[in-house]
């Protein structure tokens, strides 16, 4: 008879092996001396000047060495893909970060959306100066988005919500000189373009509840990502002695289990996996097999990658050995798949049915409506394939990183954000292709007042969202006369108005349906007079 697998919490905490012999800081860990910080501070320069910040500490945690030697991306944009998950967790620490807890219980509901909104804008702004930072330091290199939250038809719409600010799938960073280009136009004058995909905050619900296990994440690889629908996915991923043995989301739960246990040679009650706690998820019938199932509320991006790393133990003593049973977004999925991968495990999906698993559960994943059927096929993609994914993102390396915005449950290495009188110390993990991981700790020095922080931090359009209507015109020639702000409104029209335009040859296409069907006067006053104040933006 099977021993019926426990329900776990999802806390991990550090395993006593990595630690020293004061059980409290890392053997690895060790902080970078005066030469290398000023190295960061003189090569981020611009950058940290436009939030108002400085370096003044970098710490680094070696979590598991490299296996293989490091490719120009992780070389080149290691330190760039640090900031660019650092400075958003920043961002919304500052402003947004357990702010809906302000407001009475009773009347939370209502303004939540609008709190999320906040915080996605806030985020996503200042990951793109990020990587703004990198074309107009280096102009013979790019970026273009794959996998965003933004995007028009192709934006991300979760149920009774707004659609998020975010960089959208498309969108191509260039330095000026090639603003209107496509990639195909920027490789044929030279320019390396790099394939992006992110999700700026998972977890915006817990970030605006100041919940454990949001966080800030991005890939840049070297390669292709496909430009998967936003519908669910069923996903698995296996740690790096599970992987390449067969196993995939085409295999009974059963078959699953026994395979992990075989391959990582324990009994099968000593099997941690993880599933959100969703109704849909087999819950109990993983239970029923043995299995102890380790559950959250929100935020399954982070645990692919933790299935591989073994970076803590949970209250069984046990690590994490797999992900499954679990469905999210396919977005996501591609993200912490691929920083799995990175690290030696493997990653499969399947595409499934919200509406059949909402109807029938577990049993109802595969049940596919006419809709299921026009999105995903109409991708070019098959409903009854599993996808490793490494058939859906190609790469010979690059770099993922995720950014603590809240303390984390997976990877206790990861703090949350902690914010001093005049300083921040912010985490990152840090994937590379190379096998390697690491924990960095940046401690930014404030230059202005915490009020004067938090307006550096504000992304120019929700200024403007912010001033009163009748104000927004002499608002907008305010910023407009600072080319320093001007150039960080015409980024960020495409990050929170992108829903009622289309970019065209490097320009804004009004579409004036959907900008009526909005039916927001305050929008609609902002994008009329731009159109008038900056003519040369708009087809």
């Amino acid at each position: 008879m099977v021993t019926k697998g426990q329900l776990i919490r999802s806390y991990a905490s550090v395993p006593k092996s990595m630690l020293s012999s004061t059980n409290r800081f890392s053997r690895s860990s060790k902080l970078l001396g005066a030469d290398a910080v000023n190295h960061w501070k003189v090569a981020h320069r611009n950058l940290l000047r436009t939030f108002g910040v400085n370096i003044i500490a970098v710490e680094e945690m070696e979590i598991i060495p490299a296996k293989r030697a490091p490719g120009p991306l992780e070389v080149a944009l290691s330190q760039k893909a640090t900031l660019a998950a650092a400075l958003p967790a920043l961002a919304v620490a500052l402003k947004g970060r357990g702010d809906l807890l302000n407001v009475p219980e009773d009347g939370r509901k209502a303004v939540k959306t609008q709190f999320k909104e906040i915080v996605d804008l806030r985020a996503s702004a200042t990951e793109l100066e990020v990587f703004y930072s990198v074309v107009e330091e280096n102009p013979q290199v790019a970026f273009v988005v794959r996998v965003g939250e933004g995007g028009g038809e192709a934006g991300r719409r979760k149920p009774g919500e707004a659609l998020n600010a975010s960089l959208y799938p498309g969108q191509i960073i260039a330095n000026k000189q090639y603003r209107g280009f496509s990639v195909e136009q920027l490789r044929s004058a030279g320019v390396k373009v790099y394939e992006i995909a992110t999700d700026p905050i998972d977890g915006t619900t817990k970030t605006v509840m100041g919940d454990s296990d949001a966080i800030t994440s991005l890939l840049v690889v070297d390669g292709e990502i496909a430009q998967v629908p936003d519908v669910y996915m069923e996903k698995l991923t296996l740690g790096p002695d599970a992987a390449r043995s067969g196993l995939d989301t085409n295999e009974e739960l059963q078959k699953i289990v026994q395979g992990i246990s075989d391959l990582h040679r324990v009994p099968v009650g000593e099997i941690n996996v993880f599933t959100l706690n969703r109704e849909r998820h087999p819950i109990e019938p993983m239970q029923s097999l043995g299995v102890n199932v380790v559950t959250a509320s929100d935020c399954d991006l982070i645990t692919a990658p933790a299935t591989s790393a073994n970076a803590g133990i949970y209250e069984n003593g046990f690590p994490l050995r797999a992900m499954m049973g679990d469905t999210g977004g396919a977005p996501e999925y591609i993200i912490g798949a691929v920083a799995n991968n990175m690290l030696g495990g493997e990653s499969h999906g399947r595409f499934v049915s919200a509406k059949g698993m909402k109807e029938k559960g577990w049993d109802g994943r595969y049940d596919f409506n006419d809709e299921d059927r026009e999105v995903i096929e109409g991708a070019g993609l098959s409903l009854e394939a599993n996808y490793p994914i490494s058939q859906l993102v190609d790469f010979k390396d690059g770099i993922a990183a995720f950014g603590g915005i809240t303390a984390n449950s997976h990877f206790p290495q990861l703090s949350g954000v902690f914010i001093g009188d005049n300083y921040a110390q912010v985490d990152v993990l840090l994937v590379r292709a190379s096998g390697r991981l690491t924990k960095r700790r940046i401690t930014f020095e404030f230059l202005d007042s915490h009020a004067t922080m938090i307006e550096h931090f504000s992304p120019i359009t929700e200024v403007i969202m912010n001033c009163d209507i009748l104000d927004i015109r002499g608002e907008l020639r305010k910023i407009l006369d600072d080319p320093g702000r001007k150039e960080r409104l015409h980024r960020e029209i495409g990050l929170s108005l992108y829903h009622i335009f289309e970019i065209h040859e490097g320009k804004f296409k009004l579409a004036e349906a959907k900008m009526q069907e909005l039916g927001d006067e305050r929008t609609q006053t902002i994008v009329k007079n731009l159109m008038k104040l900056t003519p040369e933006w708009f087809v």
